[in-house]
């Protein structure tokens, strides 16, 4: 079984601190209560994606650079499309 090359622990810490600020930059947008949680759900499970797909990368390969080469491409698109649909610029995810 291959080992992941991130702490999964780590990961999941992240992924809710990252979670709280995208509700809060929301809330701030003055997005109502339903669409936050509509993003926050859309986002979760983009993450879980990106995460997934970054560890199949590692499994195939057995190479840690490209799986997170690859996690990098994927964190950027979200990145950038997160900035759109707020009007702001995230510098990261």
């Amino acid at each position: 079984m291959a080992v992941s090359p991130l702490n999964p622990v780590t990961v999941l810490i992240q992924r809710r601190e990252f979670l709280e600020g995208v509700k809060e930059i929301a809330r701030l947008c003055n997005w109502n209560a339903e669409e936050v949680d509509n993003l926050t759900e859309l986002v979760w499970k983009e993450l879980i994606v990106i995460d997934n797909h970054m560890f199949e990368i590692y499994t195939q390969t057995h190479n840690p650079t490209l799986a997170w080469y690859e996690w990098e491409t994927k964190t950027e698109e979200l990145r950038q499309w997160l900035s759109l649909m707020f009007g702001i610029k995230i510098k990261y995810i």
